[in-house]
């Protein structure tokens, strides 16, 4: 019984090794095939540039859940065009 288990294990340790040698051999070939000099790619992103316009009520809104009374003009302290506080 004992000799049995000795031969197994060294059979277990044999394929573990075959195993690992096998699994090595496959990801140098990986690497063969997809080349060790890998380069970062240069890659260019434009700035992320939002064009959004709240609505007028979505600045009511937010002036209100701010537990304001104000009209959003006067909250944000804004001025007309032409100068004028509001």
């Amino acid at each position: 019984m004992k000799l049995e288990l000795e031969s197994i294990n060294k059979k277990r340790e044999s394929l573990d090794q075959n195993l690992t040698e096998e699994i090595d051999k496959k990801e140098s070939d990986k690497q063969d095939q997809s080349g060790t000099d890998q380069t970062p790619i240069e890659v260019e992103i434009p700035p992320f540039e939002a064009k959004a316009t709240p609505t007028s009520i979505a600045l009511n809104l937010f002036v209100r859940c701010q537990g304001s009374h104000l009209s959003p003009t006067e909250f944000f302290g804004l001025a007309t065009s032409d100068g004028k506080d509001t």
